[in-house]
């Protein structure tokens, strides 16, 4: 089974695109008119601009599908299956045929306003090392700290105020029990302190033709496929909710052997699946 994966957040570069935007001016200068500014300029500069996420989620998206539209065109890939992860997800969702390029982006650049708006005035830090512990550690010691994504047997993110993400790196690294990665994004993302955005998605949502999707896309709010009468609501309670990347991969590994293609500036979600599938065969090995 062939699945594409969308990054999302965190995979943007200074001067992805590049190559991209002279040979599809149509679309950006579309993307350009919709968003009021030079998305070029944006990515060329990079710094502290790009990691805003009003700015960078357009800039993913955009990058994301003009990546998509390179690979369809060079490889002819036929896909059985497409994920996406957190922002990535709504590049699934245009690339099945659920918004076009436009309504997409207009849905980018709301949900980046929305979460712009109310960023929570948090943090958030990777933590590389066992999930379980990291799980127990996170569930069992702070109330100010959250899973925002849960990746991988190695891998989960976590969102919080500054000061409890302050404790947490502090003691796990102590304790030597990970690998602590601050990020570069502006607010806690997924977590309850995003709480409210989810309102307001949900009332944009509501005055938007969302179509069936051609071909699966698994929804990282309940790793299953989208489904027309749920499909307005898990978009809207994706944004502060957990990222349930490994059950997705998990979900995706029971219809047998997964061959994927991200498509990303740089590669963060191939690591993060080749991990979830090494240990689920490990688990069956006698």
């Amino acid at each position: 089974m062939l699945v594409v994966a969308f990054a999302g957040q965190g995979s943007q570069r200074a001067g992805m695109g590049s190559t991209l935007f002279p040979r599809y001016r149509d679309v950006v200068n579309c993307a350009n008119r919709i968003l009021g500014y030079s998305l070029q300029d944006l990515c060329a500069a990079g710094g502290p601009r790009l990691t805003r996420t009003e700015f960078t989620q357009p800039a993913v998206f955009v990058v994301n599908k003009l990546l998509y539209e390179d690979t369809l065109a060079n490889d002819g890939i036929v896909p059985d299956v497409m994920i996406g992860h957190s922002l990535g997800e709504i590049n699934a969702l245009h690339a099945t045929g659920v918004l076009d390029f436009e309504e997409a982006l207009q849905l980018v650049k709301a949900r980046g306003a929305f979460m712009a708006e109310h960023n929570g005035n948090g943090a958030m830090v990777a933590l590389v090392g066992e999930r379980d512990q990291l799980l127990h550690e996170v569930s069992t010691n702070e109330s100010e700290v959250y899973v925002a994504n849960d990746n991988s047997p190695r891998q989960i993110v976590v969102a919080g105020t500054k000061d409890g993400i302050k404790r947490l790196s502090q003691r796990l690294s102590l304790q030597q029990a990970a690998t602590v990665i601050p990020l570069a994004v502006s607010g806690p993302f997924h977590c309850p302190l995003m709480a409210g955005v989810d309102d307001r998605m949900g009332e944009y949502l509501e005055g938007c033709l969302l179509r069936e999707p051609c071909i699966p896309v698994v929804s990282n709010y309940s790793a299953q496929p989208y489904r027309s009468d749920v499909m307005r609501t898990w978009l809207a309670k994706q944004v502060v909710s957990t990222v349930r990347w490994l059950e997705t991969i998990q979900y995706l590994s029971g219809s047998g052997p997964l061959a994927v293609r991200e498509i990303a500036t740089s590669p963060v979600l191939t690591p993060l699946i080749e991990d979830c599938l090494k240990r689920m065969r490990e688990s069956v090995m006698p």
